[in-house]
């Protein structure tokens, strides 16, 4: 699929997230590439923000990944709720607990 259907950063952005995500479980690009069905290359293009990735692929990745479909595209670190969502899913109660706070939740 064209890069020309999303705005590159926002491209960049999503892609980073994904390879974020995959590096914190330790995965190869192509260990992930192979479980998804799709070519190394195309995962790669779409880490380097260069491929729209489909929702079919946003379901596999999020499946091959451990993660929520939505993880993949919560990739303003900033945000209270993107936080509190890494928190939980790495079991950091310190970062559930400040994520939290910010929120005005605790």
């Amino acid at each position: 699929m064209p890069s020309r259907a999303g705005q590159p950063s926002l491209l960049r952005k999503i892609g980073a997230r994904i390879r974020a995500l995959r590096e914190e479980t330790r995965k190869t690009q192509e260990t992930v590439a192979w479980a998804c069905d799709i070519p190394k290359a195309h995962l790669s293009r779409i880490e380097r923000g260069e491929r729209l990735l489909s929702l079919p692929v946003v379901f596999l990745l999020a499946r091959e990944l451990g993660v929520d479909a939505a993880d993949l595209i919560g990739f303003n670190t900033r945000s209270p709720r993107v936080r509190l969502l890494d928190a939980a899913r790495r079991g950091d109660r310190e970062g559930v607990r400040e994520a939290l706070k910010r929120l005005g939740l605790a």
